[in-house]
């Protein structure tokens, strides 16, 4: 997820896809701010999968139309069609090919957002040039080979980003992204 961010940094497309960088550097703020629109939409549609998943489980029994819609309100805000009691919950796949797994999309992404804020702010210092240091500096190379990948499977995931900086998983820099 950390890489995947790449597609929507005005500096990567630049030096990688052959972006001219007058071109890349005046759609930087619309890339932002997808970036941003898709971190909250995202997050939003985790909340509610895994708070349904985890209501399904633990009790299968009760209303599951009801029970999803209520959680579509909440957390997405998109309000039930009117005189509706279908399955709906029921027509997303990833209930039966990858049974309670959404989470991990928001940890992943969490996660990245702790790599990249310490990338930005420890290893590359800081500074207005530190995005476009970012995709051209040999010192997130090292970052990632000596502190992320060096541990193999030694270490749990949790253990490797407290390990890479310093602190444990931590909601700040996610939510920073989404201000």
């Amino acid at each position: 997820m950390l890489f995947g961010r790449l597609s929507r940094n005005a500096a990567w497309l630049t030096r990688y896809a052959g972006m001219p960088a007058a071109e890349a550097d005046a759609a930087a703020p619309a890339l932002a701010e997808a970036h941003r629109a898709s971190l909250l939409v995202s997050a939003r549609w985790m909340h509610v999968m895994a708070s349904f998943e985890r209501a399904l489980y633990a009790d299968p029994e009760q209303d599951l139309n009801g029970l999803w819609w209520d959680l579509v309100e909440r957390f997405q805000l998109v309000r039930r069609p009117d005189d509706r009691d279908e399955p709906d919950w029921a027509a997303k796949i990833h209930f039966s090919v990858a049974p309670v797994y959404y989470h991990n999309y928001l940890l992943g992404e969490m996660t990245a957002s702790q790599l990249q804020a310490h990338i930005l702010d420890v290893v590359l210092g800081g500074g207005p040039d530190a995005r476009e240091r970012f995709v051209s500096s040999r010192e997130v190379g090292r970052f990632m080979r000596e502190q992320v990948y060096a541990t193999g499977a030694s270490l749990d995931w949790r253990a490797t980003l407290e390990r890479a900086t310093g602190r444990q998983l931590d909601p700040a820099p996610f939510i920073a992204e989404l201000a």
